[in-house]
């Protein structure tokens, strides 16, 4: 997905649950497509939603900035995927300013019963061998009012998963679009959904 030298998320989907917050065993699935598939059709990782919780949320970028010549923010939830890797037009692009990476916080308005979060990115660069293409990051969660993203591991955050999708440690091969769903049993019931991505290295 990415050709600038950064590691993002392209896009997220929340599912709802009716259940209440409860706390059940989270599961996280990954798929590799090589080659690529321009449907984006994962075996087991469902694809983006165009009505979900996600899409009427307000997304913010910690810790970075955006790429001016990327996609706004809130381009990670609006459900559609892109279809060339080279369009910068279609991705959501970090900063490469900041070699920690950066924060999204996605606020759902409300406190909200969420089942599942997915995420999806593409990265197809030669020269690279599209080692931006994985996804690193932490997923957090909060019910606060008002948490502070910048401290994670306070008491308004809860840590959901940690996620790793790099198929090795040598950077090659890593080109190809990858699909990552978060799951839980039952739900979590919170506000905000905060993911930390962090820079890659080989």
């Amino acid at each position: 997905m990415i050709k600038f030298h950064t590691a993002c998320l392209l896009a997220l989907a929340t599912l709802l649950c009716s259940a209440g917050f409860a706390t059940a065993e989270v599961t996280v699935k990954t798929e590799h497509l090589r080659p690529v598939d321009p449907a984006w059709k994962f075996q087991n990782i469902p694809g983006p939603s165009k009505s979900d919780l996600a899409t009427a949320a307000q997304v913010r970028v910690i810790g970075n900035e955006l790429e001016p010549v990327g996609a706004s923010a809130e381009h990670l939830v609006d459900g559609r995927l892109p279809n060339d890797s080279l369009d910068l037009s279609e991705l959501v692009l970090l900063s490469n300013q900041n070699a920690r990476g950066g924060s999204f916080l996605i606020d759902l308005g409300k406190v909200q019963p969420i089942a599942a979060v997915n995420s999806y990115s593409w990265h197809e660069w030669t020269v690279d061998d599209g080692s931006r293409g994985p996804q690193v990051y932490t997923l957090y969660a909060s019910a606060a009012a008002d948490p502070d993203p910048t401290k994670l591991d306070g008491p308004a955050w809860k840590k959901i998963a940690a996620v790793d999708t790099r198929p090795n440690r040598t950077g090659q091969a890593w080109n190809g679009q990858y699909g990552v769903s978060i799951t839980d049993t039952c739900c979590w019931r919170f506000k905000p959904l905060a993911r930390r991505d962090n820079r890659m290295r080989r």
